[in-house]
Formats: C-alpha cells, sequence, structure tokens
C-alpha cells in the first residue's frame, strides 16, 4: 500500500474515549484510519451484562498519510490531539505491524480477546518473552507482572516507547534473554 513519497501508517492520540469520533473526522477529510475495537462488559452483574463497542487502543487511531495529504489537517481534526513523535520526528508504524494488527481484526476492525488461561509458572518477573500469534507476533518484551486471570504484563518497544502489553500466558514462549535488560521488537 505504500508509495514512494507517502508518509505511511502514522499514530494519531484522541481525546480519551472519542477515538471513533475522531476517525469518522479523519475519514471525512480523505484519510485511511484504521481504530480496532472490542466489547468491553461495562455492568458487571451477569444479570444485567451490557457491553460497549471500545477501541483496542484508548485514545490512539492509526492514520495512513498519502503522499500531498497534509499533516496539519490530521493534527486539526476534531477529537485529535497530536501525532505520536519522538523529538522532532513522526513515528510511522512499519507496514509489517500494521498487517499483523489488521490480520489479527476481523474485517470491521473487532478484535476478540478471548483466551483460555493457562499456568504461569513457567514465567518470573524479568524474564524475557516472545509473543507467539496476534498482532503483535514475534515481539520481545521483558515480563513485568503476573495477573492472577492467566495474562502476563510485558514490557515492550512500541509507538517509540518502552509500552505495557497484556497477554494471555498460552501466547508466549520463553526468549533468549534481553541484552539491554529493557523491551525490544
Amino acid at each position: 500500500m505504500r508509495t514512494g513519497s507517502d508518509v505511511g501508517w502514522i499514530v494519531v492520540r484522541t481525546v480519551g474515549g472519542e477515538e471513533f469520533e475522531a476517525q469518522g473526522h479523519l475519514l471525512g477529510k480523505g484519510y485511511q484510519v484504521w481504530c480496532p475495537w472490542q466489547l468491553r462488559r461495562v455492568n458487571a452483574a451477569p444479570s444485567r451484562a451490557r457491553y460497549e463497542k471500545r477501541a483496542y487502543f484508548s485514545s490512539y487511531v492509526f492514520v495512513y498519510v498519502r503522499l500531498g495529504q497534509c499533516l496539519s489537517r490530521v493534527r486539526k481534526a476534531h477529537g485529535v490531539v497530536n501525532i505520536l513523535t519522538s523529538g522532532a520526528d513522526i513515528i510511522r508504524v512499519p507496514q509489517m505491524i500494521m498487517d499483523r494488527l489488521m490480520q489479527a481484526a476481523a474485517e470491521d476492525g473487532y478484535i476478540s480477546d478471548k483466551v483460555e488461561p493457562v499456568p504461569l509458572e513457567r514465567f518470573r518477573v524479568g524474564d524475557a518473552a516472545r509473543v507467539l500469534d496476534g498482532p503483535f507476533a514475534d515481539v520481545v518484551g521483558e515480563v513485568a507482572a503476573l495477573d492472577g486471570d492467566g495474562e502476563i504484563t510485558l514490557w515492550i518497544s512500541a509507538f517509540g516507547r518502552k509500552s505495557p502489553l497484556r497477554i494471555a500466558s498460552s501466547s508466549l514462549v520463553e526468549a533468549p534473554p534481553l541484552l539491554t535488560g529493557s523491551a525490544s521488537s
């Protein structure tokens, strides 16, 4: 999809809870926008279970910027806070990562979070672990926490910084120790 001079996929920070509104405004301005989502339970009582459509990456959407499209129009779109940068440089999301994210989702962007928990005994805080499947397949991170519900929190390098990733332990395998002691991809 990326051509010679396209900026490519970028990450846009939105006002919390307004990811879909920002997506609509950016689509209206002619940008390709992708906002993966999932259903989240908003009422804990089983007899009153209610679910809402929520952005998978809270406060973030992905925008593809083609040659000739103006970044200032992205920055000024309703619901947009800013474009993620590292210093003065815009953080571009590699096409390979976007392809993996999109493959993990349904055509409309829905990402299921149903995974059966498995024992956590094989991991300890500080261990290196590699993600087996899903949008973060082959990413290596450092185990930050062992959650009691069969999930593990990893520190990974994402969006130009160290970020937490909560994932089912069944989606991880042991990896060689990280050389720098920090998450890498």
